[in-house]
């Protein structure tokens, strides 16, 4: 319930300020909205931003490297999300995984 509200609060934030692209947002470590929600294990986001981006955003946000060089899909593997690996590996197939 709570990522569900997360997931509501995020959708509401980016109606409003249209402007602003929280795809493109990263953090300290250089981590995006893809790595923390891969951490989490948060597939209503996954499913939230493949339907808000664009194909090729969406795939470029699979790639991005955090500073130490780990993927999104790393870290769903390292946190063992297997539904997430799933969905990733299901709606990027340029990657052999």
């Amino acid at each position: 319930a709570q990522d569900n509200d997360q997931n509501g609060r995020l959708r509401n934030f980016l109606d409003t300020y249209p402007e602003f692209n929280a795809f493109e947002c990263v953090d300290y470590d250089e981590r995006c909205l893809g790595h923390l929600a891969a951490i989490e294990g948060n597939l209503d986001l996954f499913h939230f931003m493949h339907k808000s981006m664009t194909t090729e955003a969406f795939e470029k946000m699979l790639l991005r490297e955090d500073r130490w060089g780990w993927t999104v899909e790393d870290y769903a593997l390292i946190h063992q999300h297997h539904n997430l690996l799933n969905f990733i590996r299901t709606h990027f197939s340029h990657r052999s995984c």
